[in-house]
């Protein structure tokens, strides 16, 4: 009978022990632990607070998971310690646990700590235990806090020289709407220049500031930054390449800081770059000396803040020509900007005329923006008067020059003249629509080198064709930069008698 019994409960053991297995097998979810030769099984929540305990868990950022400034880390291999009576060992460790200073301390005394390693995206806070009177075996490790984006030890910069100079050679992490050139690395080394290409097609800086007389900015630095729109400079550098800032079509500002003593052509003469663009000007207040006639070039230069002890007025002409001009007497400031919507507009008080200067850049300022003015497909449609007690205006000398947001141009009846390259070298325009002829007329060179093959004026539509037509049709080309209905009494270099009243563009053709 004991036997009996025996066999029994031998029998519910093992059918237990079965049991259990099985249970093991079909647990939910299916995700396990290997181990030797068993599967452990782990729920997701023990998984969970496992990557907690490992560091490995951070925010989530576009489908990536952000570093912590502080992992936890593992204890180092047993046996680390000091066996000396009276002399214990400080290990130093970085953000990643790797070791920094091994140092072995007399009891009582300080340990020395040693220099951490720069990190590009964690600066260094302090160490997370005392290492002044150690009296035990310790293990210090660096505190670290994340770099705001626009610390400039996200920058990148390369290897100091012999002379402990270095360059500036991309953005790296570094992400803001300003640039200021850093006068030192994060080691201590001196920023000498801007290497070549270094912000190359940049589309996040809109406002770049110099500090440096002993800067120089290598070919290409900033090329195709189109969303650059204002410099500050507080030292002109030592040297700009001429290509320094090619395509930087959108800077409209200047600001000359109060470190500034003289303009030189020799030191700012690379400032001509933006002549085509620059609307406003800031003199700082301890200048005294401009170069002459160094502004004459920026034909668009129509707001002046002056804080500076020069004399300087606003020049203008009956032909809209804008300029500075050094006097006895004082004039503080002036202004002369109207903005409407995207665009700016400038009155000009000597022949009663309102100017279209441009529009701000779509890419800087799109709040400003208006979807009828400027759409996502590159339709610029430019505004019907000026404001709401002004209508007429003339489109200014080099307004648009070099856009390449422009691709179907769209000009209402409002825009009654349209000076010298207004739309010059716009390559990417494809189509011109004009809803009647500027009654005032388009000057040469309006449209020069631009790029636009379509043509409409009210609701004719011409096609395009460099030598005169042939066949009978509206057709059209360009002429001394200025878009030509092709007429029948056309040379065939399209050339009219325009006392006939069909000459380029005129009403009637």
């Amino acid at each position: 009978m004991k036997q009996l019994f025996l066999s029994f409960a031998i029998f519910l053991l093992t059918f237990s022990l079965l049991l259990t297995g099985c249970r093991k097998k079909t647990a939910s979810p299916d995700i396990g632990i290997q181990g030797g030769d068993d599967e452990i099984p782990v729920s997701q929540t023990e998984i969970g607070e496992k990557e907690k305990e490992d560091g490995h868990v951070g925010e989530a950022i576009g489908g990536q998971t952000m570093e912590e400034p502080n992992p936890p880390q593992d204890d180092p291999e047993p046996g680390w310690e000091s066996a000396t009576p009276g002399v214990w060992k400080v290990l130093f460790r970085d953000r990643s646990g790797n070791l920094i200073s091994t140092q072995e301390v007399e009891d009582g005394k300080d340990a020395v700590p040693p220099e951490v390693p720069f990190d590009e995206e964690f600066r260094f806070v302090s160490w997370d235990k005392e290492y002044t009177a150690i009296t035990s075996n310790r293990i210090i490790t660096a505190l670290y806090e994340k770099r705001p984006l626009n610390d400039p030890a996200r920058l990148r910069y390369s290897e100091p020289d012999e002379s402990f100079e270095c360059a500036l050679i991309g953005a790296g992490s570094y992400r803001s709407d300003t640039l200021e050139v850093p006068t030192l690395s994060p080691n201590g080394a001196r920023v000498t220049s801007i290497g070549e290409g270094a912000f190359q097609n940049n589309l996040e800086f809109q406002r770049l500031v110099l500090q440096s007389d002993e800067l120089t900015i290598e070919a290409e630095a900033f090329l195709g930054c189109f969303h650059l729109y204002e410099l500050v400079i507080n030292a002109f550098p030592l040297q700009v390449a001429s290509d320094a800032f090619s395509k930087c079509v959108s800077v409209s500002s200047i600001v000359l800081g109060d470190e500034i003593a003289d303009v030189l052509k020799s030191e700012a003469g690379w400032l001509t770059e933006f002549s085509h663009s620059v609307i406003s000007l800031t003199l700082g207040k301890s200048i005294d000396y401009i170069d002459d006639g160094f502004f004459d070039s920026f034909v668009k230069l129509v707001d002046l803040h002056n804080h500076s002890k020069l004399k300087i007025e606003k020049g203008s002409d009956a032909d809209g020509g804008v300029g500075l001009h050094l006097l006895e007497d004082a004039d503080d400031e002036f202004h002369t900007i109207l903005q409407s919507g995207a665009f700016i507009f400038y009155y000009n008080e000597e022949n009663l005329v309102f100017y279209l200067l441009g529009s701000v850049a779509k890419e800087v300022l799109e709040e400003y923006l208006d979807p009828d003015e400027l759409t996502e497909d590159g339709t610029f449609q430019l505004p019907e008067g000026c404001g709401e007690d002004c209508y007429d205006y003339y489109v200014h000398p080099y307004a648009f020059y070099e856009r390449s947001d422009i691709r179907d141009l769209k000009i209402p009846r409002d825009a009654v003249k349209i000076c010298a390259y207004a739309f010059g070298e716009c390559k990417n325009m494809t189509s011109i629509t004009f809803a009647e002829l500027p009654r005032e007329g388009i000057e040469s060179d309006a449209f020069r080198g631009a790029t636009a093959s379509k043509l409409t004026i009210g609701d004719i539509q011409y096609t395009f064709s460099r030598t005169k037509p042939t066949k009978e049709g509206n057709y059209w080309h360009y002429s001394e930069g200025i878009p030509t209905v092709w007429t029948e009494d056309a040379d065939d270099d399209g050339d009219v008698d325009t006392s006939s009243g069909y000459g380029p563009l005129k009403p009637g053709s």
